[in-house]
């Protein structure tokens, strides 16, 4: 694959809805889930794709 192709994933995460250790897992906090995975997913595999460890900030 060349460097300036930009190829999409798409997973799917299922759990439902419920009370956790007395927080509420509602569609709200649901899709914060899924943000902060995809972020912190981002930032991985950005690191393994230059070298890095993927612990480093994003820019």
């Amino acid at each position: 694959m060349a460097a300036d192709e930009d190829p999409s994933c798409t997973i799917g995460v299922e759990f439902p809805y419920a009370v956790v250790r007395g927080e509420t897992v509602n569609a709200e906090s649901a899709r914060a889930f899924g943000h902060d995975l995809g972020r912190a997913l981002h930032i991985y595999l950005k690191g393994k794709t230059t070298g890095g460890t993927g612990g480093e900030a994003e820019e």
